[in-house]
Parts: structure tokens; sequence; C-alpha cells
């Protein structure tokens, strides 16, 4: 099975001695883009 990076990953932690999986999904891009211009002239 192929891993698809695009929805997301899941990562093995281990505290206090118990090992539990976290998903991690890939950040959303803002639709429409958002325009940083105008802030960028400071």
């Amino acid at each position: 099975m192929q891993k698809n990076e695009r929805l997301g990953r899941s990562v093995e932690h281990v505290a206090g001695g118990e090992r539990y999986t976290t998903y991690i999904p890939v950040p959303l891009r803002p639709s429409p883009p958002i325009g940083l211009a105008k802030i960028q002239i400071w």
C-alpha cells in the first residue's frame, strides 16, 4: 500500500509508557489566496 502525502500522515509517540498514534493533516491552502503584498510593504 502506498502512502499518500496529500492526505496527511500518522505519527507514533510514546508517553508515560503508552504508545499512541496521532494523525497530522496537510494544511489547506486558502481559497482565494491571501494577498500579502500590502502587508509586506511595512
